[in-house]
């Protein structure tokens, strides 16, 4: 499948089209506020295991969800160029004004025993997500399934200030279909 090997180009909640999707992915995380949506659907929010400045694991009805970072040490090699930040030529989601950087080196699904093939590209541009604040007590990243079990949802924040982005994986049926980056307002 060629949308497993290549990173699509990223779609915000207003261009996701399929109504479930979009009904679905406006009740995660800040959505709720910034959509405004009236409709809710039913999901289940799949545990937090363990939290931590590098990670965040959630599990729960045969799924595990994984999110690590990794210290970013070349924070020079981070330009400002056309009103977004870039390296080496290719777009940088989240870098935020800070001394010390992490970027996202792995984004984890397993649904019933099998790992859903997410590429590299819909998580590596993404820096400086703080996941877990307060020993977990506020999370900045999330895993939801539908009340069928047939959709997962795995957010979380890059960034903060005027660079923060909520992006949301939508897998469905155990396949990654594409991601949802929006500004975080």
């Amino acid at each position: 499948m060629l949308h497993a090997s290549i990173q699509q180009h990223d779609l915000s909640l207003a261009d996701v089209a399929d109504p479930t999707l979009h009904a679905e992915i406006a009740q995660i995380g800040p959505y709720t506020e910034m959509s405004g949506a009236d409709t809710l659907v039913p999901l289940e929010d799949l545990p937090v295991r363990s939290c931590s400045l590098g990670h965040i694991e959630f599990f729960g009805d045969g799924v595990r969800v994984r999110i690590e970072t990794q210290p970013f040490d070349h924070p020079e090699q981070v330009k400002r160029s056309r009103g977004a930040y870039r390296t080496e030529g290719s777009l940088v989601l989240g870098w935020s004004a800070m001394e010390q950087h992490r970027r996202m080196s792995r984004v984890e699904v397993v649904i019933d025993g099998v790992v859903v093939d997410i590429p590299v590209s819909a998580f590596t541009d993404l820096f400086d997500p703080p996941l877990c604040a307060d020993a977990g007590a506020q999370l900045f990243a999330s895993a939801v399934r539908s009340r069928d079990s047939w959709r997962t949802y795995v957010s979380a924040q890059v960034g903060d200030g005027g660079e923060a982005r909520w992006v949301t994986w939508v897998i469905e049926d155990g396949r990654y279909l594409f991601r949802v980056v929006d500004a975080i307002e």
